[in-house]
């Protein structure tokens, strides 16, 4: 121990503190009081970040963690007066090893807790049996997309993965003639309504003359001529309103549109690519999504013995980080003619929607 730091022992002085009896009571206020103020405008500032909209939202517990070590060194050098003189630097060292002392302990109870918590299954009762297969994620529902029309892929819309909704187009077709066709019929249509506009205007001026009696013997037969034009008139507008319909439709059919909500489990279509109806595989797969999904194993006969349908299952999934699920047994089968493995199949809820047709899955099926 240097003659320094007995001088500090005889004083009741901090360790480090050189020189503590020249410095007199206002200079020791001094350096509480402005700690007191940094240790406060720190606190200050880290609950004001919180609740303003100054910092970008992700980077704020960056922000505070900044805060945090800056308030640990307030209090080490304007309290406890760490600095970094010789006679500090076993306390600064034994500081420094104590925190990773306890850095480690935290950071490694997390982990071990976390590992558990997605690894252990939960425990069987004395008279159950556990009865563990691998399986795989399949689809209950699936509804394939197709052209409704030969034509050329001008965009597409939906990609593997995304979430659809009933309605939503998922790609389309180049317009081109179709598109032409759909605007003549539609000029035909606005030009056939007018001619008979003007047809239906002079048959109701001769039928105004022809209420005279005196008269109407003589316009009889220009009035049922113009009768006459009005019903082919009538008749035009009723084929021009039926070519405007069909080329409506062949304009809709080009668009492919999602028939069902769900999720795009396959996508096989790209831009540029000339598709016609009822080519397989289908432009898209919707996979829907009821909240659970299936999962299909096959087990030994032997190791199957005294399942039933309804047991409970548990399941992990390494995909989804070894993410736990529950489920219950929906079907047993026999996988083969020896009967000697047996099909699974196991409904599990997935009310995150997390789970993908083809992911591998472990099951943990209870046996009495």
């Amino acid at each position: 121990m240097t003659p320094q730091n007995d001088t500090n022992d005889t004083l009741d002085a901090a360790p480090g503190v050189i020189g503590d009896e020249r410095r007199d009571v206002i200079d020791g206020v001094r350096t509480y009081a402005l700690g007191l103020v940094f240790s406060a405008l720190l606190t200050v500032l880290a609950f004001h970040f919180t609740k303003s909209k100054i910092l970008w939202e992700p980077s704020v517990p960056m922000a505070l963690a900044v805060f945090a070590v800056a308030q640990i060194g307030v209090h080490l050098v304007f309290f406890v007066h760490l600095t970094s003189s010789p006679d500090n630097v076993n306390n600064t060292l034994a500081l420094a090893f104590g925190t990773l002392i306890v850095g480690l302990l935290i950071v490694g109870t997390l982990y071990i807790m976390q590992h558990l918590g997605h690894r252990t299954m939960p425990a069987m009762t004395a008279s159950a049996r556990a009865v563990r297969v691998e399986g795989v994620v399949r689809p209950i529902l699936t509804t394939p997309l197709q052209a409704r029309a030969e034509g050329v892929v001008a965009s597409v819309d939906c990609a593997r993965g995304a979430h659809v909704e009933a309605g939503e187009i998922c790609a389309r077709l180049e317009r081109g003639p179709i598109e032409k066709e759909t605007a003549q019929s539609e000029a035909a249509l606005v030009a056939a309504q007018a001619e008979l506009e003007r047809d239906g205007e002079k048959l109701a001026a001769l039928e105004k003359r022809a209420s005279d009696p005196k008269a109407r013997q003589r316009n009889a037969p220009a009035l049922e001529a113009a009768r006459t034009v009005v019903k082919k008139g009538e008749a035009r507008v009723a084929s021009a309103q039926a070519a405007q319909a069909a080329a409506a439709a062949k304009l809709g059919r080009l668009e492919i549109v999602a028939t069902t909500k769900g999720i795009v489990a396959a996508r096989n279509v790209e831009a540029g690519r000339r598709v016609a109806p009822g080519e397989s595989p289908p432009l898209f797969l919707i996979e829907a999504e009821p909240g659970h999904v299936e999962v299909s194993a096959t087990a030994n006969m032997d190791a199957a013995a005294g399942l039933e349908v309804g047991a409970p299952v548990t399941a992990t999934a390494a995909a989804v980080g070894g993410r736990r699920f529950t489920g219950t047994v929906v079907s047993l089968a026999a996988a083969d003619s020896r009967a000697s493995k047996v099909e699974v199949r196991v409904t599990l809820a997935d009310p995150d929607r997390v789970l993908r047709s083809g992911m591998a899955v472990s099951l943990v099926l209870q046996a009495p």
